[in-house]
């Protein structure tokens, strides 16, 4: 959780809710994280924390996300899960994908 919420943490012009914090448990739950959110990165898998770093760049909201390999190291199902997380962002939020 505290690396997903970290950009809240050192940018000034992004503010901590709890409507953040709860977003970020959505976006975990999402693509298959939700159960890890009490562990250190450390403790994670390649995978999970390549899942991490997708809920950490989504959370803020963004109007573009450049998606190099997304889904690189990724077994077919959580490559589906973040594939349908990125377009379902596309279309919640306005975002361009690349």
């Amino acid at each position: 959780m505290d690396n997903i919420i970290h950009p809240y943490r050192i940018t000034r012009s992004l503010q901590l809710t709890p409507a953040v914090r709860q977003r970020a448990i959505q976006l975990a739950e999402k693509i298959g994280i939700g159960d890890k959110l009490k562990r250190y990165a450390n403790d994670l898998s390649q995978g999970e924390k390549q899942r991490v770093a997708i809920c950490r760049a989504l959370l803020p909201g963004p109007k573009l996300v450049f998606a190099d390999e997304a889904t690189g190291n990724l077994d077919p199902r959580n490559k589906g899960r973040i594939l349908d997380l990125l377009f379902d962002n596309v279309e919640e939020h306005g975002t361009t994908l690349l």
